[in-house]
């Protein structure tokens, strides 16, 4: 019977044992985990200043052919770790209709898109990443929206039709100005000709704050 015990005393502390040691594995593997976590944002982070301070930026968007495109800010941002401070008063960007630039979404439909995940996350309004855009209309253009898309000066643009619901059956956003709209200075209307491009026939205006720089593409595909 003694014999009998120790077995069952043994048995029991090995398995305590092997509890316990499963246990802090456990909390090795969490250590490990929220590490490489805490370092990989570090190293995004890095890389983001990196490239925001060389004056480049990688586009992942499929509105946009993907690749490096040289970037030019306004001349009030300064380049921060966390991303682009604003130094004083807004200096806007000398724009015209084609320019491709990088807006910051209007803060009515940013909380919006980046809950959606129409766009990643990063520094603009509701922690939203910029969207690279071509302008196509500004100051003193008549922009109207329909069914068939974007009109600009009675000019229908192609591939500018927008959708009444997105792939989840969300209804998609409405430009929150009265159509047809007369863009006013510092204003303006952006718009990529790919028919999934989130731009100002869902948003509508973008004002000279909200460019914060111009794009040129140097290694696209």
């Amino acid at each position: 019977m003694a014999q009998h015990g120790d077995n069952n005393d043994r048995g029991t502390q090995q398995t305590i044992g092997a509890r316990r040691r499963g246990a802090a594995l456990g909390r090795r593997l969490g250590l490990m985990l929220l590490l490489g976590a805490a370092l990989g944002f570090a190293l995004s982070a890095l890389g983001n200043l990196l490239m925001t301070s060389l004056g480049l930026y990688f586009n992942t968007s499929d509105s946009l052919p993907y690749g490096l495109y040289q970037s030019t800010y306004r001349s009030d941002l300064k380049v921060g770790f966390f991303g682009l401070e604003a130094q004083g008063a807004v200096q806007p960007l000398v724009l015209k209709r084609g320019d491709l630039v990088l807006v910051c979404l209007p803060p009515s439909v940013a909380a919006v898109a980046r809950e959606r995940n129409y766009v990643n996350s990063g520094k603009c309004a509701a922690n939203t990443a910029p969207v690279g855009k071509h302008i196509v209309a500004q100051a003193g253009d008549l922009v109207a929206v329909d069914a068939m898309g974007v009109v600009v000066n009675g000019q229908l643009l192609p591939q500018s039709a927008p959708v009444a619901q997105d792939a989840s059956g969300a209804l998609m956003p409405r430009p929150q100005v009265p159509l047809p709209y007369q863009l006013r200075a510092g204003e303006y209307w952006v718009l990529n000709a790919k028919a999934n491009s989130f731009d100002s026939r869902y948003f509508g205006v973008v004002t000279s704050a909200e460019v914060i720089a111009t794009l040129q593409p140097l290694l696209t595909f």
